[in-house]
């Protein structure tokens, strides 16, 4: 008697066994990141501000695994950049690599890293360092083709609330996480709704303070029953985690002087314009493909 029920990874081998030839698995997963906007308005007391508001707008549509690397993707903050392979290791957008077959079981999520926007002014126009200068101007130059990415833990260029241990967790995301809708959608057509974002778990290795739970590798968002990713051509074969920020996310901040302005009777405090938080999802799984001709 056939049996009645079978994981999806369970048919996808038995498929692999009926071609009767050889078959390679693997369980490296794919990933994919992209950014989570907050505009940073009202800053108060007006003039000599000390605190701000960071607010992400209700409405982000977020599509992770829809791009591949060397594609051009927006940065968060206007402009774009060829993506690396810190960003994917997707050879192709929505797509598996090289014609495997991926069956998701599970899925991670992490704050891969904050960055931030600010406007030119005294302090930053005396950097020469463009990589310094590209983290705190969010800018992408020929110098540094891609955001800088940085941690300051110690709130000295940026607010507190970014990065520093004294928030023990990652605020911004933690404010997020729970109100990102998610979706799995396959083929534009097939759409099934998996939760919100803070079910989703670090996944990786990670300071206690900033995971999103225990910072291992094994923690995961299981799905044991699984979905197969097909190989490119087949049904089910364009994939895409689809998020929606279902309502307006506000952050008050606290403002800091830029670049050390110690002894100075009025100290460089700058309001950023907006602050960014990359997400990377991670999808878990077992790959299947015939083994390379060459």
């Amino acid at each position: 008697m056939a049996d009645l029920f079978q994981t999806k990874r369970s048919q996808a081998i038995r498929l692999y066994e009926k071609a009767g030839q050889p078959f390679t698995a693997t369980t490296k997963p794919y990933v994919s990141s992209l950014p989570v906007i907050f505009d940073v308005v009202e800053a108060f007391p007006s003039p000599g501000p000390v605190m701000a508001h960071a607010v992400a707008r209700a409405g982000q549509v977020y599509r992770w695994f829809s791009y591949g690397v060397g594609n051009n993707i927006g940065d968060g903050f206007g402009n774009t950049y060829n993506c690396t392979d810190d960003d994917t290791n997707q050879t192709d957008s929505n797509n598996t690599n090289g014609g495997e077959d991926f069956i998701i079981e599970g899925m991670s999520a992490t704050a891969r890293s904050v960055r931030q926007l600010y406007p030119s002014n005294q302090a930053l126009n005396a950097l020469t360092d463009p990589d310094v200068l590209n983290w705190y101007r969010g800018i992408v130059t020929a110098q540094a083709n891609v955001p800088a990415a940085g941690l300051d833990p110690a709130a000295l260029g940026t607010p507190p609330q970014e990065s520093s241990p004294y928030n023990l967790e990652s605020v911004l995301f933690s404010a997020v996480s729970p109100h990102i809708s998610l979706n799995f959608q396959f083929d534009r057509k097939k759409v099934e709704y998996i939760g919100t974002l803070d079910e989703f778990p670090e996944g990786g290795g990670k300071s206690y303070l900033r995971s999103n739970g225990e910072p291992r590798t094994d923690n995961r968002y299981r799905i044991p029953e699984g979905y197969i990713w097909r190989r490119k051509g087949q049904k089910d074969s364009d994939f895409n985690v689809i998020g929606t920020l279902q309502r307006p996310i506000i952050v008050p901040i606290s403002l800091v002087p830029l670049l050390g302005t110690a002894g100075s009777e009025t100290p460089t405090i700058v309001v950023p314009q907006r602050i960014v938080l990359d997400i990377k999802l991670r999808a878990h799984g077992l790959s299947l493909d015939f083994p390379s001709q060459n």
